[in-house]
């Protein structure tokens, strides 16, 4: 009897009816608010904990060496280049830093083969072409500041690797012994690169990017020919 009452009255009046249809679907609009509300909580939560765990990973590579402030990326370069020419020449320009560096830094020259720890060659995504581009992974983010300041402005490889020069401190130091003989080496180590105006500065990876590189990355000793 109630039921009919209730059915009898919603016929008789439906300005009732349509009011009771939009509260039901205005508590549906709250709550697929709310839902929308919780996915994006949940999203700022995600990027928060993703940030942080990013500066953790970076903190701990730190210790090791091995952290994402210590990476250069380096353009310019040749399309025809050797790894390990590259790698002796940040080698060479950390040891003698640029503007605003210090005098010297506190790397034997028995540990210079260690300084760059990898190179990452960067090609076309597309084609996989190589146009004259890497990332290089050094020891130290102090080594990876001091050769990225020896092609600053104002300092020495601004003009070109070996201050622009065709290879005059290495043809001194041919017949020299000790430590000429230890920059004749390390010229003759990248001479393809000497005078060779290269851009080169700290590249921080982005958000979601591994680096250093995972272990199983193949270092390929020159980059791929397409």
């Amino acid at each position: 009897m109630v039921a009919q009452a209730a059915r009898e009255e919603a016929a008789s009046n439906p300005q009732k009816r349509k009011v009771s249809h939009e509260s039901k679907d205005d508590k549906d609009n709250g709550r697929d608010k709310d839902d929308r509300a919780d996915d994006e909580k949940a999203k700022k939560r995600a990027k928060k904990e993703a940030k942080r765990a990013k500066k953790e990973a970076i903190a701990k590579g730190a210790k090791s060496g091995n952290s994402g402030d210590a990476r250069l990326f380096v353009g310019k370069l040749p399309l025809v280049v050797e790894a390990s020419a590259v790698k002796a020449m940040l080698a060479h320009c950390a040891k003698i830093g640029g503007k605003g560096s210090d005098e010297c830094v506190t790397t034997p020259d028995a540990a210079d083969a260690d300084a760059c720890t990898a190179i990452e060659w960067i090609t076309d995504k597309t084609t996989g072409a190589f146009y004259g581009s890497c990332f290089a992974q050094m020891a130290s983010p102090e080594l990876a500041s001091r050769a990225a300041s020896y092609f600053a402005p104002g300092s020495e490889g601004a003009s070109g690797v070996g201050g622009g020069s065709n290879n005059t401190k290495g043809k001194q130091a041919k017949n020299s012994t000790g430590a000429g003989a230890s920059a004749l080496t390390a010229t003759a180590a990248y001479a393809s690169l000497v005078g060779r105006k290269l851009r080169v500065n700290v590249a921080m990876p982005k958000d979601g990017e591994e680096w250093p590189p995972a272990e199983g990355f193949k270092h390929l000793p020159r980059p791929p020919v397409m």
